[in-house]
């Protein structure tokens, strides 16, 4: 009796090239199609961060102005022995003042990302003038010489800002600025092509007596950008003259918006 030979087939292991060069190719296809989608979820993600960082700091801002009655500016600085020196140039050193009086014990609630080249994130050490938002630790830019009494939709915070003028940056947040308002309210306004932010049918610094600003405008020189380079505050920072990005500074309390 003949036995049947039993035929094992040998079972293959492995890709061939062309399975690997197919595998490889709908990865990089899935990875492209993929890709805008995380940027877009990531900058929305960015958006809101920084939308409830001002929130915070309007919070501390209100906090400020009952015991000052004005939010920070150089007359604040100048009469509490506590905040000398956090008056100059830049929005670092008058929003620092928020930390140094106690109204906050958060260095991460003034950050905002793109609004420095450096978009460094705060450390949470505001251990003295020098190490109270460094260069980079804050994002927003501040409108000096504000209070409550002011028009309630007059901006006192925004982000993210270019270093000069009154425009702000596309990328960041896919085309949108974040704006605080003297009400509290916290905006995401549309940009123009060119960087402007949207106010409806106007701009956000336009003049008029149907703008926040009034007819006499925007006083540009109130408007303080945050520092991005250079050395930790203090001293070495000009303590007059020089408004956000190098515009004259008007000083005081009683410097006026329009």
């Amino acid at each position: 009796m003949k036995l049947k030979k039993h035929t094992h087939l040998k079972l293959r292991s492995g890709f061939t090239l062309v399975e690997l060069l197919v595998v490889i190719a709908i990865i990089a296809a899935l990875a492209a199609m993929s890709s805008p989608m995380i940027i877009k979820m990531k900058k929305k993600g960015d958006l809101a961060t920084t939308t409830g960082n001002a929130k915070q700091i309007y919070g501390a801002l209100l906090e400020f102005d009952n015991r000052k009655g004005a939010f920070p500016n150089d007359v604040t600085a100048q009469d509490d022995v506590d905040l000398n020196g956090y008056s100059g140039p830049y929005s670092n050193d008058y929003l620092g003042q928020l930390l140094a009086s106690g109204m906050t014990d958060s260095e991460t609630i003034f950050y905002a990302k793109g609004g420095t080249e450096l978009d460094r994130k705060p450390d949470n050490d505001f251990s003295s003038r020098a190490r109270t938002l460094e260069p980079g630790e804050c994002g927003f830019a501040y409108v000096k010489n504000l209070n409550t009494s002011r028009n309630s939709q007059v901006p006192v915070l925004m982000a993210p800002m270019e270093q000069n003028g009154q425009k702000f940056k596309r990328d960041p947040y896919d085309g949108l600025a974040v704006v605080l308002r003297l009400d509290g309210s916290v905006s995401s306004l549309e940009l123009s092509k060119d960087g402007r932010a949207k106010a409806g049918r106007r701009t956000l610094f336009d003049d008029g007596s149907d703008t926040p600003w009034g007819a006499n405008g925007f006083n540009s020189n109130n408007l303080l950008k945050p520092r991005s380079r250079g050395g930790s505050g203090g001293s070495n920072i000009p303590q007059s003259g020089g408004g956000g990005g190098g515009l004259e500074e008007s000083g005081g309390l009683d410097g006026e918006l329009n």
